[in-house]
């Protein structure tokens, strides 16, 4: 099953309580599908809670997101397995910076998938493909035994690291696709 799918535009200054407005509202109408999906499947109320929460911590990447491109908002399942996902298209003649901004180790999730979703970006414009995982990354500090570090401290907080069962940042074609699985 898949949802109707929402087009994303026009993310600007958030200080703007015209734009403010129309953001809140979108995002309302995002939350609200994503209700109407949990309640179409019979999900239970943990679990229609779970998926809101997911679909609200992807919400708050938007305005990172939206500097790069208009987006598509969707959520699909296939049996108990759903994946929310957020497409962008890249603005034409869009230049980056030599170097992407610094994630220490102290980094939260989000600024990590935004790390991500900017290097792929970078690359869907140079006509290179890449994807990076949460699941990689956590497997990444378990095997550098960083498990008393900052960066596990972060993935123990994090809604989205507890919550999801991957998130993936993948290119795809002249896009790229960020996707929060969730599995029941």
């Amino acid at each position: 099953m898949k949802s109707n799918t929402f087009l994303i535009t026009g993310v600007g200054d958030m200080d703007n309580p015209v734009f403010r407005q129309a953001s809140d509202s979108r995002i309302k109408v995002i939350l609200n599908e994503t209700e109407k999906i949990a309640a179409q499947n019979d999900l239970d109320r943990k679990q229609t809670m779970h998926l809101r929460l997911l679909s609200e911590e992807l919400m708050c990447l938007v305005p990172q997101l939206m500097q790069y491109g208009s987006a598509t908002f969707w959520i699909e399942n296939e049996g108990t397995q759903y994946e929310m996902h957020m497409k962008v298209t890249p603005k034409e003649n869009m230049t980056f910076a030599k170097k992407l901004p610094e994630v220490g180790e102290d980094a939260g999730i989000g600024k990590r998938v935004s790390r991500a979703f900017a290097s792929a970006i970078s690359m869907v414009t140079k006509g290179k493909s890449c994807m990076w995982t949460l699941s990689g990354y956590i497997d990444e500090v378990k095997a550098h035994d960083k498990m008393n570090s900052p960066a596990w401290d972060e993935l123990e907080r994090s809604i989205m690291a507890k919550l999801a069962d991957d998130v993936t940042v993948k290119t795809i074609g002249r896009e790229v696709e960020l996707i929060v699985t969730k599995i029941y």
